[in-house]
């Protein structure tokens, strides 16, 4: 059952949250858990559908560990279109193991980042994406990650009138 696969996922991505605060404490001890920490989870557990939440810098041990595990990574297309700098965040740029989500509970709702965003940004995110008005941007964002050749694409449901940053919590469907 999908939805309950992503309700586990969620729950593991905690785990890995924790896991990451765990790591960095004892990497200054020089006693990092590693993949000892996935090899119990899974040997207590069975294969889990894990996703890493791997956004913001990561350090060569963590994109090592990324590896390691098998598990799909992370990539937010709202993150794509910073003007300042190339991102790997871009569409094009995705590979298949990968989970791409339009934005997440910390940045704004597609429709609030279209408004609140840099002009460049946005100026940028509607060309590359060929985004409308008439289509929805919110729609063609989704369009965009759908289309991609990224795994699992979970779609952030909110409320028809949801323009504003004020709500972040979403039910994520994977279609």
């Amino acid at each position: 059952m999908i939805l309950s696969a992503s309700i586990i996922s969620a729950d593991l991505i905690l785990i890995m949250r924790s896991r990451q605060k765990i790591r960095l404490q004892r990497t200054e001890n020089g006693n990092s858990p590693g993949m000892d920490l996935f090899n119990q989870l899974e040997k207590k557990l069975g294969k889990l559908p894990i996703i890493v939440e791997d956004l913001g810098f990561l350090t060569d041990s963590v994109r090592k560990l990324l590896k390691d595990s098998g598990f799909p990574g992370m990539k937010v297309i709202q993150f794509a279109f910073d003007s300042r700098e190339g991102s790997d965040y871009l569409p094009h740029t995705y590979t298949s193991h990968c989970v791409v989500y339009t934005g997440t509970h910390d940045n704004d709702t597609v429709m609030g980042w279209m408004k609140t965003a840099p002009k460049a940004s946005v100026k940028f995110a509607t060309e590359y994406l060929n985004l409308t008005e008439e289509e929805g941007y919110n729609w063609g964002m989704m369009r965009a990650a759908w289309s991609s050749v990224a795994g699992p694409v979970p779609a952030m449901i909110l409320p028809e009138d949801c323009h504003s940053r004020r709500i972040r919590k979403t039910v994520p469907y994977i279609f």
